[in-house]
């Protein structure tokens, strides 16, 4: 029986030729055609269904090397699969940097330019004259971060004449950044920043990094917005931030828990507002995975390996 590439993704009908036709000595199996005695045969998953991994990861002696996660981030793959030594993982990286940072800049603009409030006052029909409107361009954008999407919120944020400085683990430089920081070395100027952004992965070492000490060491009445994970913050430390005016308004699209519940606080805090983990949300999300899923899979047919967005293991991003 052939080794079987396993495909949990969205994929248009010619890209699913496609693959077929490149990977002609193996099966191209969708996974809801997937029968029992296909899971010891499957080489390469393209998607996370958490369903077909339990399945792969149940047979003994599977045959998988190769997961192409959908998703930029990796909190969702389940422990053995970062302890087999054998399995690849990569990530999609990269596709979801330009929707974040247009959210990114929506939270800011509404927040600054008071657009939630003339909303309002639109709907009662009344011409209010807020008198607390800001601008970008004398501010102090932090990014906590440096990857792809910190990138990206970076380079829009010089377009709008904003400071912007980043962190990372050593501090080292990136693309787009006036200054970067290690995470201990930004301790010293964080009262100096107007915006901070997190766009941190979730790891045991971001784990309530954004806590009570945190927010009182802010400059008071700054801007927190959270893309990353909801794990790196104490979501009670930032309800009290909030309230005492130490933030003067979050945007947050994650949280702790996931659908946040209905009876959180944070729906009924006006200064704090709430998507629904959708910032990363692309537009032809199809032909953006297909991209760098197409020059991985090819370069995994010719040296058995795939080469674009390769997690580190013990780092898990």
């Amino acid at each position: 029986m052939k080794s079987i590439i396993a495909i949990s993704n969205l994929i248009k009908d010619h890209q699913l030729q496609n693959v077929k036709e490149t990977a002609s000595d193996y099966q191209v199996v969708l996974a809801e055609d997937l029968t029992e005695d296909d899971y010891s045969h499957i080489e390469v998953l393209y998607g996370f269904d958490r369903a077909v991994v339990d399945k792969i990861t149940a047979t003994k002696n599977n045959q998988l090397r190769w997961l192409q996660l959908h998703t930029a981030g990796t909190n969702q793959v389940p422990d053995e699969l970062w302890e087999e030594k054998q399995v690849t993982i990569t990530t999609m990286s990269g596709i979801h940097a330009t929707p974040i940072m247009e959210t990114v800049y929506g939270y800011l603009l509404m927040f600054y330019r008071g657009l939630d409030y003339f909303y309002q006052e639109q709907s009662e029909a009344h011409w209010g004259r807020y008198r607390d409107l800001k601008s970008l361009d004398d501010k102090t954008i932090l990014l906590y971060g440096t990857g792809h999407i910190a990138q990206k919120i970076a380079e829009v944020g010089h377009a709008m004449d904003a400071r912007v400085w980043g962190v990372n683990t050593t501090g080292h430089d990136a693309p787009h950044f006036d200054q970067t920081y290690s995470q201990e070395s930004v301790l010293d100027v964080l009262d100096q920043a107007d915006v901070v952004i997190n766009t941190l992965p979730g790891t045991n070492a971001t784990e309530k990094l954004f806590d009570a000490d945190f927010f009182q060491r802010v400059k008071p009445g700054i801007v927190f917005i959270n893309i990353g994970r909801g794990q790196a913050v104490d979501e009670k430390a930032l309800l009290e931030a909030v309230q005492s005016e130490r933030v003067s308004h979050a945007g947050l699209d994650v949280f702790d828990t996931e659908p946040l519940p209905s009876d959180h606080p944070f729906w009924q805090e006006p200064r704090i507002f709430v998507t629904p983990h959708i910032s990363g949300t692309v537009e032809h999300f199809a032909d953006e995975c297909y991209r760098i899923f197409q020059q991985n899979l090819n370069s995994y047919l010719e040296t058995g390996q795939p080469t674009i967005n390769v997690v580190d293991k013990e780092k898990r991003y």
